[in-house]
């Protein structure tokens, strides 16, 4: 699995959010509403993460293909671990018992194959929006971005490393049409439901890359200063933020 190696250096964090509004369900927005940013792109960004109530806050920390939320607080007790994960076999805690979204890659052992190591999985690669925490909590046409919208943003905007009202994160400006958001760099909750990584942002896509992995984005400052900004797949049940989009 491919993972972040940026790291960042020099820099004090504020925590993000808040902490006591777990599960935060936000009411259905319209195409009409101020938080969607038009950056001249094939879809419109949210202001906002997913459970946030400003864009500085981090909102709430999903696995892929769950839509119930988690704050920053690790004293929920959540572990985002396979043994709690929405789509893993009953009894069971490997990944390789996923049971739904499952796609022809390199681990053979998955209960995807059979014993010839032929495919017998679903071959579902994107969420449907019964599973796109974005589309259950926020109702409307909202959902989670694709990776390929999510290289889109990375490829049409000039990225910098900014704090906004105390936290650090990443303002993405249009190359387009000069309009731009922020993105809180949150860290993930990893297993155990640790909080780790922050400092550096990470965000989910709707795509799957292999069965393990999600696919996503992720940024940093690799100086303070300079930002890295790329696409990359993390473990399924690793908890991270989550930016909709909505069509024009």
């Amino acid at each position: 699995m491919v993972l972040i190696l940026a790291m960042i250096v020099g820099i004090g964090f504020v925590s993000c959010g808040d902490d006591d509004n777990e599960n935060t369900v936000n009411e259905p927005y319209t195409p009409s509403d101020s938080r969607a940013v038009d950056l001249g792109l094939s879809v419109n960004w949210a202001k906002m993460n997913v459970g946030a109530n400003a864009p500085e806050d981090c909102g709430l920390f999903f696995a892929w293909g769950e839509t119930k939320g988690y704050t920053s607080n690790i004293s929920d007790d959540h572990q985002f671990d396979y043994a709690e994960y929405k789509w893993m076999t009953a009894g069971q805690s490997s990944p390789y018992w996923i049971n739904k979204y499952q796609v022809a890659d390199q681990w053979t052992d998955g209960c995807w194959f059979d014993s010839n190591q032929r495919f017998i999985g679903d071959g579902k690669k994107v969420l449907e929006l019964a599973d796109d925490a974005a589309a259950a909590n926020w109702g409307g046409s909202w959902r989670m971005p694709t990776i390929e919208e999510c290289q889109e943003l990375i490829s049409n905007c000039t990225a910098e490393w900014t704090r906004q009202n105390g936290t650090y994160g990443c303002k993405l400006t249009s190359k387009k049409n000069g309009n731009s958001i922020f993105l809180p760099a949150s860290g993930i909750r990893a297993s155990g439901g640790v909080l780790t990584w922050e400092g550096i942002g990470v965000y989910w896509s709707s795509s799957l890359k292999t069965t393990l992995g999600g696919c996503g984005f992720n940024f940093s400052a690799n100086d303070g200063t300079s930002m890295y900004i790329s696409t990359n797949d993390y473990s399924r049940n690793t908890g991270i933020n989550i930016r909709p989009v909505m069509k024009k």
